[in-house]
């Protein structure tokens, strides 16, 4: 039957530490968790058990992630070390994380969410303690000079408090959470997004121990986002998002928010000036040899952005690599002027 960690190594700890043998458990997830005493079994030996069960867990019995649990303690004072489990999970499929990396962008994972993809797509990896240390890591993050996403997994909702019904545990980190939240929105810059996401339920005041299935939050801010996310259908909206936000071809599953949000006065009073803009520069530069090189770059644009709406990767990539030429090419053209 499905087991609490922390029920486990409680009704087994003594016997594991009388015989050795490692104590192995499931939930209702799709899990093999196996936990030791770092005393009996070395960190990194438990680490090797999971390792080989990764490897034995596949076909029929197949399941998505082994799970390291090390614990230290007496009988009746058994805990968990948090900061060593380990997570060895099924390489997933293809997906949006690639595509930002490959597109050039740093995909930077704080806690354990790379261990989640397996450490597929990501570019760096920054281990965390605990939601503080996690928080603070994320805002050290955002000061940085660097184009990317950072995708930060706060999971002391879900282990420390969640699994265990501890809703005074709860209250406490979610208090944390949003006395942190100014920090991160005064770091924000111009073009910068935040999203606040949960991918599931783990109500602290309901019975047992496993993840309740009440809808999860979606919040999001950033330059022109107003108004109802709506309720999704997929948490693959959010990958689509990431990429639709940063330019790059996704033709996998998932519908962008960016194809959702309504238009507002200021997205029309945009469009309105950017055309007056345009129109402008057209009567400016009319009768003029300039003018030809416009249309050129105005069918480039126009080619490279139906090629990334088409998800016409190479041509993306050809078009997009090209522009970074292109500043030279205007210097050189306009050299006599």
């Amino acid at each position: 039957r499905p087991y609490s960690g922390t029920e486990a190594i409680r009704d087994y700890g003594e016997a594991h530490l009388k015989t050795g043998y490692p104590i192995v458990y499931t939930s209702a997830d799709s899990v093999f968790q196996v936990a030791a005493h770092v005393d009996v079994v070395p960190v990194e030996e438990l680490y090797r058990f999971c390792q080989v069960a990764r490897e034995r867990l596949v076909g029929e019995l197949q399941v998505a992630r082994v799970i390291a649990r090390p614990f230290a303690g007496e009988p009746g004072r058994f805990y968990r070390l948090e900061h060593l489990r380990k997570d060895f999970a099924l390489e997933p499929p293809r997906n949006v994380l690639d595509v930002l990396r490959e597109g050039g962008l740093e995909v930077v994972g704080v806690g354990k969410i790379p261990d989640i993809y397996a450490g597929r797509g990501f570019t760096r990896k920054v281990k965390t303690k605990d939601n503080q240390d996690g928080l603070e890591k994320t805002l050290a993050l955002m000061g940085e000079p660097f184009s990317g996403l950072v995708f930060t997994n706060l999971v002391d909702f879900d282990s420390k408090y969640g699994h265990r019904r501890d809703p005074e545990g709860y209250g406490r980190a979610l208090v944390e959470l949003d006395a942190f939240l100014p920090r991160l929105l005064a770091a924000l810059g111009p073009e910068d997004h935040l999203f606040l996401v949960s991918d599931h339920g783990n109500d602290p005041t309901f019975f047992g121990t496993d993840h309740t299935r009440e809808y999860a939050m979606l919040l999001w801010v950033g330059p022109g986002v107003e108004g109802e996310l709506g309720t999704r259908e997929t948490f693959a909206d959010l990958g689509a998002t990431w990429a639709r936000l940063f330019g790059l071809a996704w033709d996998g599953p998932g519908t962008s928010l960016v194809c959702a949000m309504p238009l507002t006065w200021r997205d029309l009073l945009d469009i309105f000036l950017v055309g007056v803009l345009l129109y402008s520069l057209y009567r400016i530069l009319a009768g003029t040899r300039a003018l030809n090189l416009v249309r050129g770059v105005l069918i480039y644009l126009a080619t490279w952005f139906l090629a990334s709406l088409l998800g016409l990767s190479t041509l993306s990539w050809i078009l997009g690599n090209a522009a970074t030429l292109g500043a030279f090419a205007l210097i050189v053209v306009f050299q006599p002027e």
